[in-house]
């Protein structure tokens, strides 16, 4: 999966260089064709006042009238280029942030089991310290019994001792 996420974001990155590259191409393509115009609007005129032959007229009006159409073809392209790469980068971006969510619903399904685990620990241990605290009652009753009889049976045992 690591890999896989990996890929994925280069490819993401690769796509929005793509679009980065494509992005200014419209403008260029629209001041060429403003260009292209502005120079058949020229040759018409240069050609009606220089008298120049009908041929070589309408040979450069139609070989303008071909790049301006070329030009609009190729900022059509241009504009449906970008408009692809912005989707395929939006798709790679959705699918990048759906095994982001996935990745973090697994390590929330980790942490809970770790809290379930720690939870269960601390229950052992609550459990342990009330047999602790119940061992250590005991003691202490042992102990009480042994501080009365202990010097009392000494007394009676050193007094037997005697007679």
């Amino acid at each position: 999966m690591g890999a896989s996420f990996g890929a994925e974001l280069d490819t993401l990155a690769r796509v929005r260089f793509i679009e980065s590259r494509l992005l200014p191409l419209p403008p260029i393509f629209h001041s060429y064709t403003e260009t292209l115009g502005n120079l058949s609007y020229f040759s018409t005129i240069l050609f009606t006042e220089k008298n120049i032959g009908s041929d070589a007229k309408s040979e450069t009006a139609c070989i303008l009238r071909n790049l301006i159409r070329q030009t609009a073809s190729y900022t059509r392209n241009a504009r449906f280029l970008l408009v692809k790469t912005a989707s395929i980068a939006q798709l790679l971006s959705d699918v990048l942030a759906l095994k982001n969510q996935d990745i973090a619903m697994q390590q929330s399904g980790h942490l809970f089991n770790l809290t379930t685990t720690s939870h269960a620990q601390n229950e052992s241990i609550c459990a342990m310290t009330r047999a602790s605290v119940k061992d250590s009652s005991t003691v202490r009753v042992i102990t009480v019994v042994m501080l009365v009889y202990l010097p009392t049976t000494f007394v009676c045992v050193r007094c037997l001792e005697f007679l």
